[in-house]
């Protein structure tokens, strides 16, 4: 979506101020990247795995400031969207800090903690525990073991 902002900018089909946007659709499409990191090593560093010497500590950094100076000139607030945003970089972050000091623990795949896993996680336990919404412990770490 960028490069194609980008090439009609070049091109004069739209106008200059359209840059500002396809810098943002840039940076959004860069932390989709990072919240879903699946692997140790890929071509995209932003794709890798949460560990130490990773950019992407410092992206989140970088993100979490555009995020506080961002307005939307129809509101009086920032949306819901940004503040949760927020709340997710820094949730990541300091889940990366404790993370991290566990014995053996070098990297995190953030994919795995993502809502969409996790609802999987979940709705897996309660097809196996009859469909109950509320299991009880013992109910729930049953179907967990399987």
């Amino acid at each position: 979506m960028q490069a194609a902002l980008l090439t009609y900018i070049c091109s004069g089909d739209i106008t200059f101020e359209a840059f500002h946007t396809a810098t943002f659709i840039k940076h959004m499409d860069t932390l989709f990247d990072i919240f879903n990191s699946s692997c140790l090593f890929d071509a995209k560093p932003f794709r890798c795995a949460l560990k130490d010497g990773n950019p992407s500590v410092d992206y989140y950094k970088m993100m979490l400031c555009i995020f506080e100076h961002l307005t939307v000139t129809t509101l009086k607030m920032q949306p819901p969207c940004v503040i949760s945003w927020k709340l997710s970089i820094n949730g990541l972050l300091g889940l990366w800090e404790d993370v991290k000091l566990l014995p053996n623990v070098q990297y995190l795949c953030t994919r795995k903690i993502n809502q969409d896993p996790l609802i999987n996680c979940f709705s897996v336990i309660r097809s196996q525990s009859g469909f109950c919404d509320n299991p009880d412990f013992k109910t729930f770490a049953d179907a967990y073991k399987h």
